[in-house]
């Protein structure tokens, strides 16, 4: 199997541990010799960089940009009380979503092939470390559509606010509902009241 092969077979994966993804940052296979992993520097500083990176929560689970492990690895805990736990650091085979990973990549200007540059839905859902609903999903899409490429310095590309409640109104959304969502995603620095006509 080549080296591109195996990258688009790394690619299919949905979780990777940490040292695995200690590799796959710089576009290098994990190597095995006697179920142990053949690090070099780079991908022993990198896997150093997301042990760092990882957050403990109150219960001892880990959590990497914001979402949790997916094998459920729990830190243990040392300390006199609960307010003073100790957790330990996470094990190299603690594992998280691809997400996770490309969140990581995306933040330390890391460019690979397996965790690919985000997509601005992913950079808005990672904004709230994965946290969705409904209409959280349905203010994605209108930001998207309306917002994303919208420049301050140029009041012109504002989209007009009865465009996107209307938009938003196509999902099912009752009107003041929709209006609400819509001055909530409305950028602070788009122009007020109505256009001027343009003669």
């Amino acid at each position: 199997m080549t080296n591109y092969q195996e990258i688009n077979a790394w690619k299919l994966k949905k979780n990777f541990t940490l040292i695995e993804a200690s590799f796959l940052l710089t576009d290098k296979i994990p190597v095995k010799l006697n179920d142990e992993y053949l690090q070099d520097n780079t991908s022993e500083m990198l896997l150093d960089k997301l042990i760092k990176t990882v957050e403990t929560d109150e219960d001892g689970f880990f959590y990497l940009c914001g979402y949790p492990s997916t094998n459920q690895y729990c830190s243990s805990a040392s300390g006199y009380d609960e307010k003073h736990k100790v957790f330990a650091p996470p094990h190299k085979n603690v594992a998280f979503p691809k997400i996770a990973f490309s969140s990581f990549a995306n933040d330390n200007n890391l460019k690979c092939e397996v965790f690919s540059p985000l997509t601005d839905k992913e950079k808005l859902k990672i904004n709230r470390k994965g946290y969705e609903t409904r209409l959280l999903k349905i203010m994605d899409n209108t930001i998207l559509d309306f917002w994303i490429n919208f420049d301050p310095s140029q009041p012109d590309t504002a989209p007009k606010n009865i465009d996107v409640v209307n938009y938003i109104k196509r999902y099912g959304v009752k009107g003041n509902i929709a209006e609400a969502m819509a001055t909530i995603i409305r950028h602070e620095s788009a122009p007020k009241g109505r256009r001027k006509k343009i003669d």
